[in-house]
């Protein structure tokens, strides 16, 4: 398969980056001749009571996705979000995204909750497993929609508590607009926030199993402009995070 992107470069700038972020390589995966590192960025300060899980780069054809994820690491305001966890796996899918792939070496696809499990026969998500954390309390997982020029959401969260991603949506309209639709892929929206069905396949899915109080996918449209698009997918991420904060 020839290789579009390079997997390795993009690992030397996550290890370059001046951040609070602990970096480690938790594994690799090999197909043919060539090995891919899985990457953790980790911080846990001490007086931290809450864990945001962060993962993204699912899919090789959808790159403005991981690409807004290393932006929002880079500009990471550790005072605004220090009382936070994080665990981060930036690029669940090294391989897709090196060759613009949707799916691994193998035609699988790391965003299944059901093989995230012990031993699992996707490569990637064995090695997910063992340092996926058992529960947490904000999962955001950062995709990008190829067909689309507006940004939407997913969002589950427990009943009691207050939707978040619609205000998320909301507060970066004016750089990155969200959809109008009342649909998206067969799928009622409502303000651009999509809550599918439940046990929706995806690490979504899994984590909702587990009890996680919300549960976000930010879809980026892959039709706008590439640095407003980046800048705003950043926002909404801040935007997530601050309205989670405010959740009692």
């Amino acid at each position: 398969m020839e290789k579009i992107r390079n997997y390795g470069q993009l690992i030397n700038e996550f290890f370059n980056l001046r951040t609070p972020f602990k970096k480690e390589i938790i594994g690799y995966v090999k197909y043919w001749d060539s090995t891919y590192p899985i990457l953790k960025l980790s911080l846990t300060p001490g007086n931290a009571k809450k864990t945001i899980l962060i993962t993204s780069g699912h899919h090789g054809e959808e790159p403005f996705g991981l690409h807004t994820l290393v932006s929002w690491i880079k500009q990471f305001d550790y005072k605004k979000f220090k009382d936070f966890n994080f665990i981060i796996f930036p690029c669940c899918n090294p391989y897709g995204y090196e060759t613009g792939e949707r799916f691994n070496g193998l035609r699988q696809d790391t965003n299944n909750d059901g093989d995230l499990v012990k031993d699992s026969k996707v490569a990637e998500l064995a090695i997910l497993f063992e340092h996926f954390p058992i529960s947490a309390d904000l999962f955001i997982d950062v995709h990008g929609e190829t067909y689309q020029n507006r940004a939407y959401c997913y969002e589950k969260k427990l009943k009691s508590l207050p939707p978040i991603a619609e205000k998320a949506l909301a507060e970066n309209d004016s750089l990155l607009p969200y959809t109008r639709q009342k649909t998206v892929l067969g799928v009622k929206v409502v303000n651009g926030v999509i809550c599918p069905r439940k046990w929706e396949i995806g690490l979504e899915g899994l984590m909702e199993k587990r009890g996680i109080k919300y549960s976000i996918t930010i879809e980026i449209p892959g039709h706008f402009d590439g640095q407003k698009r980046i800048e705003g997918g950043v926002g909404i991420i801040n935007s997530i995070l601050s309205n989670f904060k405010e959740v009692k």
